[in-house]
């Protein structure tokens, strides 16, 4: 599991809560520290090659169901889709990670894929 911790903006341990802590609904409470306990959610994306690179840079800016809803595209489009990520919407994707994403989402929702 997660856990962040908030004191003036600063992220906390993931110790677990003393004595004094309150807890109630997964939230520890320890004076005005408050801390979160998120649990680790499997992304809705098919194994393959590429698939943790498509994960780390796409998700950064929105679900991975995002990409699954999609309705199968031609590698033209999804080219246009991840050029359009990046220079309009400043996603984080490096130049070297393209291809490699670009097969991943040619695998699991390209129109040519089975």
């Amino acid at each position: 599991m997660m856990s962040f911790g908030l004191l003036s903006g600063q992220r906390g341990s993931a110790a677990e809560p003393s004595a004094d802590a309150t807890i109630s609904d997964g939230l520890v409470v320890r004076g005005s520290v408050r801390s979160i306990h998120l649990p680790e959610v499997e992304p809705e994306l098919p194994k393959g090659p590429g698939r943790e690179t498509t994960q780390l840079f796409c998700g950064v800016c929105h679900t991975t169901r995002y990409i699954m809803i999609q309705p199968p595209l031609s590698r033209e489009t999804w080219l246009a889709d991840v050029t359009k990520m990046r220079k309009v919407y400043a996603g984080p994707i490096p130049e070297e990670k393209i291809a490699e994403i670009m097969d991943y989402l040619m695998a699991v929702r390209g129109s040519e894929s089975k």
